[in-house]
Order: C-alpha cells, then sequence, then structure tokens
C-alpha cells in the first residue's frame, strides 16, 4: 500500500475540480434537453444499482477519507506484537498525511477562487489592484457600515468588507448589464476603498459597536450590528497583522510530498519522519 502513496497526489486535482464539475453538470442538466435526457436514460439502466451521476463523482472524493478510517480501525484491533501491525501503522500515518495535503491543497484553491471572484468584480476599478497574490489569503467576509468621512454630521454607509491575511477591503456592489456573447447581469464592486495592512496597523473598539481600523497611510470606523460581530472584526484584523511578521507556513508551499517510490517495506515512511500529520478535514458537502 505504501508503494501506492505517491499516487495518491492525483486525487487532488480532481478534488479542487469536483465543485466545478456539479455546478457544471446541473447548469447542463437545465439548459441541454439532449443531455438531460441521455442522464435520465442512463439512470434508469439496471446495472448502475440507482446510483446517479453525481454518486458516482463523489466516490473519489470519499475515497481517502474511508481507507484512513479503515486504517484507523484495522490498527485499533492489531496487537502490537503482530507481525502486520508496523506495516499498518506505516500505512495509517502515510494516509492520514496525504488526505491533510489533500485537504491543505483543497483550501489553498478555494482561496484562490474567493480572491479571483473578487477581482473579477472589481472591473475597471481594480486595474491598480492586483488581489489574487501567492502569499494572500481570504480571511473573512461580512456586512458593516463606515462613518462617512465627507460629512460632518454622523452618516453611515453600507459596505461589503472583506479581510485578507495583508489586506481590509470596503465595496459596495452593482448589477451591471453585459451584453457580450448574450445579454446577461453580472455583479462589479461600485465603490472600492482597500486598507493596506502592515506590521504598525491595529483595530481598537471605540464602543460597543464600533471599531476604528489604522493603517499606515489611512484610517477608517466601522460599525457592526452587535458587540459580539464588532469584537471579531477587531480581533481577526488584529491577528492578521501579528501573522503578517511570521514566516510562511511551509503547507502553503507549492511542493509535493516527499516520493515514496524507493520505499521498501521494512524502510521506516518517509512520511512520517516529516512532521506529525494534520487532522482531517471533510467539507460537510463531501460527507454521506
Amino acid at each position: 500500500f505504501t508503494f501506492l502513496l505517491p499516487q495518491v497526489k492525483l486525487y487532488v486535482e480532481y478534488i479542487n475540480n469536483y465543485d466545478s464539475a456539479i455546478r457544471l453538470l446541473a447548469r447542463l442538466q437545465d439548459s441541454n434537453s439532449k443531455f438531460s435526457k441521455f442522464i435520465q436514460k442512463a439512470h434508469e439502466n439496471p446495472e448502475l444499482n440507482t446510483k446517479t451521476i453525481e454518486a458516482f463523482l463523489i466516490m473519489p472524493v470519499q475515497r481517502l477519507p474511508r481507507i484512513e478510517m479503515l486504517l484507523k480501525d484495522l490498527l485499533k484491533h492489531t496487537k502490537e506484537s503482530h507481525p502486520d501491525y508496523e506495516d499498518l501503522q506505516q500505512a495509517f500515518t502515510g494516509i492520514s498525511e496525504l488526505t491533510a495535503f489533500v485537504n491543505e491543497r483543497k483550501r489553498e484553491e478555494e482561496n484562490i477562487d474567493k480572491m479571483a471572484k473578487v477581482q473579477r468584480k472589481m472591473g475597471k476599478k481594480g486595474s491598480g489592484h492586483q488581489i489574487v497574490q501567492p502569499h494572500r489569503k481570504w480571511l473573512k467576509e461580512g456586512n458593516l457600515e463606515m462613518v462617512n468621512p465627507e460629512k460632518k454630521k454622523l452618516q453611515l454607509l453600507p459596505r461589503s468588507v472583506i479581510l485578507f491575511s495583508d489586506l481590509l477591503l470596503c465595496s459596495t456592489e452593482k448589477s451591471v448589464v453585459a451584453i457580450k456573447k448574450g445579454l446577461h447581469h453580472t455583479v462589479r464592486y461600485d465603490t472600492l476603498e482597500t486598507y493596506q495592512l502592515d506590521l504598525n496597523s491595529s483595530a481598537k473598539l471605540i464602543d460597543d459597536v464600533s471599531f476604528l481600523v489604522q493603517t499606515k497611510v489611512a484610517c477608517c470606523t466601522l460599525y457592526a450590528e452587535n458587540a459580539s460581530e464588532a469584537k471579531e472584526w477587531v480581533d481577526a484584523i488584529n491577528l492578521a497583522v501579528t501573522n503578517l511578521g511570521k514566516p510562511r507556513s511551509h503547507s502553503s508551499s507549492t511542493s509535493l510530498l516527499p516520493d515514496l517510490s524507493g520505499l521498501s517495506r521494512n524502510q521506516p515512511s518517509k512520511l512520517a519522519q516529516s512532521q506529525g500529520a494534520a487532522n482531517l478535514m471533510v467539507p460537510n458537502q463531501w460527507a454521506t
């Protein structure tokens, strides 16, 4: 089994593309009557044992956590004196680290998708902002209110706020009619304010529901709906600033897992010699 572990890295591309594949399948079934009839007819095939195409598509996604649970259960019921115990331990360590690796790549892919979505909404307004950056991570998003600095009297403006690892973005959105490739609506930012975070940036509560964000060159006052939400934003911004001074995690590196092709059954796992396995994270939509 340990000889097959490097090949499991192929699951990364499939799992990263799974959500997009499901959305494309649903869109084709709604828009293409011939394709929809073909799928319906295929589902009637008795050899499929009532399984749908969605059920088959999710099988590879479920494979890794199922293997990990199987090996964990086998290990639990195998005595340490058993001749297969060491091999089971090695296999379990390897699959645990691989599932952690695959899940981390899934999170990275989702992070890039979120940043790309923001970049698209910017349109021409975002020509001076490159949101998609290899070091940047999407952290938090919500609806807040911002004090209008152009008014002497207190005036609050609604804002959609996104916190990245090194940037705070405040915006409003509008629907734009696009004629390219047919008439359709797309969402663009109507107003856009960005606050670049650095080690000298900070966020602090002003009262129960408002807080001040201070950066090197600008500041803004934001209002939340309640005290709990305001504190969550302040804590999240300050944590992001604190993490700016820390070295990047190796998990975000583009390097792949060690090659196990030269590993013999009697050698300790090269994966086991690396850092300990992270806990498996299986998103809810993947579970059965």
